[in-house]
């Protein structure tokens, strides 16, 4: 089904009842709903608000009166409403699982927790939404626009602060030997136009970490997450290379024991960003071979497009200081 026929489909079997809502309620030309809720102390919760257009929003609230009025304002007309108590401890978990239940179900105007925005958003300004979809439905598709995304102060000052770190980097054989490759590959194929959305919506750091048994050498980051870690383990004198990517798409084309059969230096991990959705999972690579066979698979590769469309969709790169022009 579309968007817009789950929506419809939503409304008439109201299948958000199951996750604990009452029944929406109409507050067509309401103002405040501060007399359905009059005990203060009986407004922590969660909501979810229904708009004319078919859209849904579900969040939190310690004042769902509050909230409902701050939405009022910002988001216009709302024609129904819901709200389901919950403690204070709990919000952040029972949000997180409304939100991954109800992005299947019905077209959300919800930015975080999502996989995906369905709502237009700013990146949807530099690249059209056909061009997106294209891009990620298209395998080993290589950048159409190759003039760097350029801020000339910025830019100076960005190559000012990294410079010599670059420097240093690039001249050391194990980095440009295991990881630029793959970062390479990973930067071709696994984000949208890098040139045109460089610093904007993506960055890479040159600020190599190192303890007794590691070196990071380099992060890819979009919006608050590093999607892309590569560095050397000292113990064990192998690369690692470790991956966030959309769960619900790898686990679609592969299960456990096929995929670390395919790719034996492969482990999987839970480890996630709260701000990225539940819809992730992380895997780290220890064989060079391996990693760069596994950007040209479609479906490992459709997994790291899927997340991270969904992250540049969710708006702006945050640590954009970060990014290493020369490298």
């Amino acid at each position: 089904k579309s968007c817009w026929e789950w929506t419809d489909f939503y409304m008439k079997h109201r299948e958000y009842m199951q996750l604990g809502f009452p029944k929406l309620r109409d507050v067509s030309g309401r103002s405040t709903i501060a007399d359905l809720y009059p005990n203060k102390t009986q407004r922590t919760g969660i909501y979810l608000l229904a708009f004319p257009e078919g859209d849904y929003y579900a969040g939190q609230s310690v004042d769902v009166v509050r909230r409902f009025a701050e939405h009022l304002k910002a988001k216009g007309a709302i024609n129904g409403f819901s709200f389901m108590p919950v403690r204070e401890s709990e919000l952040d978990e029972v949000e997180r699982f409304c939100v991954n239940s109800l992005q299947h179900r019905c077209r959300l105007r919800n930015i975080e927790l999502v996989a995906s925005p369905q709502v237009e958003t700013d990146f949807d300004t530099v690249i059209a939404r056909d061009v997106q979809e294209n891009w990620l439905k298209t395998g080993l598709l290589r950048p159409v626009h190759y003039k760097r995304n350029s801020d000339k102060v910025l830019w100076n000052e960005l190559q000012a602060r990294y410079h010599d770190r670059a420097a240093k980097l690039l001249t050391d054989s194990c980095f440009c030997q295991y990881a630029l490759p793959v970062m390479r590959k990973y930067m071709l194929y696994g984000i949208p136009e890098p040139f045109m959305t460089e610093l904007s919506f993506w960055s890479c750091s040159c600020v190599p970490k190192s303890t007794r048994e590691i070196v990071i050498f380099s992060r890819i980051n979009l919006r608050s997450c590093e999607v892309f870690t590569v560095g050397y383990h000292k113990v064990a004198k192998e690369p690692f290379y470790s991956f966030h990517l959309a769960r619900s798409v790898f686990e679609k084309n592969y299960n456990d024991g096929y995929f670390l059969h395919q790719y034996p230096s492969a482990e999987i991990y839970n480890h996630i960003y709260r701000s990225a959705g539940l819809d992730q999972c992380n895997v780290v690579f220890s064989d060079f071979d391996e990693v760069m066979a596994a950007l040209e698979n479609p479906a490992f590769l459709y997994s790291v497009k899927f997340f991270n469309l969904g992250q540049m969709r969710r708006g702006a790169h945050l640590y954009y200081h970060t990014h290493c022009i020369e490298l």
